[in-house]
């Protein structure tokens, strides 16, 4: 199962194109300190699209969520799923997978166990030498791993 991430792409004509698409509606942001320069924001099926004033964009949250609408992501998220959505992205928002750049990466797997899964969890201390971190009230734990090999 594929999680989440966070991918950045700076292609041309790209904030141009989906600053026009009818599909998002985006929301101005802005710094008081940095009045010009303003962030465009659309939240879509579990992804939100960010344009920043460089024209770089950043979509960010759960491939997964958006292949299932917005819905929760608690079934198999296969990798013909991921090339669905992936395919989903590049017809739909122009958005181009030979340019774009994953910089966050997650990933999980639904299993079914044979004992309790909160006190399993409850137990987890770290991997590779790094803490894991509760999120959820200890319904998910995450281990951040940058530029790790596991």
């Amino acid at each position: 199962m594929f999680c989440g991430s966070s991918i950045w792409t700076k292609q041309k004509g790209l904030a141009s194109f989906l600053l026009g698409c009818s599909e998002l509606d985006f929301i101005q942001q802005f710094k008081i300190d940095q009045p010009d320069a303003i962030t465009y924001i659309a939240n879509y099926y579990g992804l939100k699209f960010e344009i920043f004033p460089s024209e770089m964009v950043r979509i960010r949250g759960s491939l997964h969520k958006f292949f299932n609408m917005g819905l929760p992501n608690d079934d198999n998220f296969t990798y013909g799923k991921l090339r669905a959505t992936i395919d989903y992205l590049r017809d739909n928002f122009g958005i181009d997978p030979y340019l774009a750049k994953i910089h966050h990466l997650e990933y999980g797997f639904n299993i079914d166990t044979p004992y309790n899964t909160k006190e399993y969890l409850s137990s987890l201390i770290s991997c590779k030498g790094k803490p894991f971190n509760q999120f959820n009230m200890g319904e998910y734990m995450y281990c951040e791993m940058v530029n790790a090999v596991l």
